[in-house]
């Protein structure tokens, strides 16, 4: 009898502790479907390509971008915007609003190719963007220059030389095309700058020791039969443009600036100084120059750009 009941009450708690779980199941079940149908009335999170895709889609109801791109580490735009490789990062941006027939980007790259391709042949609609160079192993572009038909295009390397040729020197061609010989390089020397040669503007040369020089361009050009100064040919060793020693260091960059213009120099250590291109002394080709940015022992000047001059606020 005591089994009995114990066993009957046993049963019946059972019974009662099997009911609860159910009920709890049920409820538990009841606000998963909830918390389901409250997602699917939701917008989905876009996936990284997708999000791309709108980025890229904003971009074409504004001004037009190209994007020259190289195999050389990632940055935020890349990752962000463009479905780029992951050794892959942007190089230069164009900015345009119309694609004029008369028109062509000059592509510079570190072993000192050089390829000229018609502006409007980027023409696209493609969110993934479309080939523009096809690199060469270990090599990666260095800029990206626009040019109108007839400019003067200004190669600068690491161990200070420098040519100046004009762009005609290099046929326009197709999107998958490698590109021709720029300037001839020895030894292990590498293209550090590229630029337009603009009529009034010096070139600005910096080494990674933080020296640096102005140059006026007419110093790159050769003496032509008549005695007009002219451009030099593509592909040749080119001039001596720096006067590379020990206390200098290899040279870093270069820039094309004017007289109104503010050129930043940056160190690996962190630091940025902003100077007038004016304040800097012009020289001629193969000379040292003076020190421009004072570096810290064991760091090094790693990049030059130029920026527009910002008048001082008045006190």
């Amino acid at each position: 009898m005591h089994k009995s009941r114990n066993g009957a009450v046993s049963g019946k708690l059972k019974r009662h502790a099997n009911g609860g779980r159910e009920e709890r199941r049920h409820t538990e079940g009841k606000r998963t479907k909830d918390r389901r149908d409250q997602t699917d009335n939701q917008s989905p999170r876009p996936s990284a390509n997708e999000a791309a895709e709108q980025a890229a889609a904003a971009l074409e109801n504004t001004d037009m971008i190209i994007c020259g791109v190289s195999s050389f580490g990632v940055d935020w735009f890349a990752e962000n915007v463009l479905p780029l490789l992951p050794e892959e990062s942007v190089t230069a941006l164009v900015v345009t609003r119309e694609f004029h027939e008369n028109e062509y980007l000059m592509m510079v790259t570190r072993k000192g190719t050089v390829k000229r391709i018609p502006f409007i042949a980027l023409k696209t609609n493609r969110k993934g963007g479309i080939r523009a160079i096809t690199l060469n192993e270990g090599d990666h572009l260095i800029n990206v220059i626009r040019t109108e038909g007839d400019d003067n295009i200004l190669l600068a390397t690491a161990q200070g030389m420098a040519i100046c040729f004009n762009e005609n020197d290099v046929r326009p061609m197709g999107r998958d095309a490698a590109g021709v010989r720029g300037i001839l390089l020895t030894g292990d020397d590498f293209v550090v700058g590229a630029e337009k040669a603009e009529e009034g503007k010096t070139l600005l040369t910096v080494t990674v020791n933080g020296f640096g020089k102005r140059t006026e361009l007419t110093e790159y050009l050769r003496t032509g039969p008549n005695g007009e100064k002219i451009a030099q040919g593509r592909g040749g060793k080119g001039l001596k443009n720096y006067n590379i020693t020990p206390k200098t260091g290899p040279v870093a960059g270069c820039r094309v600036v004017g007289e109104d213009d503010d050129v930043m120099l940056i160190e690996n250590g962190g630091v940025i100084i902003r100077v007038p291109a004016s304040d800097i002394n012009i020289y001629k080709r193969d000379v040292q120059g003076v020190i421009v940015m004072r570096i810290e022992p064991g760091n090094q000047l790693v990049a030059i750009e130029r920026i527009a001059k910002v008048e001082e606020p008045q006190k």
